[in-house]
């Protein structure tokens, strides 16, 4: 499934809109059986650390059998996914959970 951030919003700054777009997706993806989602963040100018800390936690915890796949981010969004990402992943391991984690693409 390929996704268009920007259908959602040009700017996400809090842990609830992460949380509410990440359902949205999960929801999407399960929906359409595929096995991977590509978000596409093309126009989207703006992505908050709280934002996309609560988007990839969740997205990781609930697409645990899917690829997931980013692209289109400007230098600030993508810096702010890849440290949620990599945020998330050192959680995981503290907590020993098993957890598959989104692959950035450029």
């Amino acid at each position: 499934m390929n996704v268009m951030l920007s259908e959602y919003g040009k700017s996400f700054a809090t842990r609830p809109r992460g949380a509410e777009v990440a359902s949205l997706l999960v929801d999407g993806v399960r929906s359409r059986g595929d096995g991977h989602l590509m978000v596409d963040f093309e126009g989207v100018a703006v992505v908050s650390g709280s934002f996309a800390d609560e988007f990839i936690r969740r997205l990781a915890a609930n697409t645990r059998m899917f690829q997931i796949y980013f692209s289109g981010m400007n230098a600030d969004v993508a810096a702010r996914i890849r440290w949620a990402i990599d945020h998330s992943r050192k959680i995981s391991e503290r907590q020993k959970h098993d957890r598959r984690f989104p692959e950035l693409v450029a």
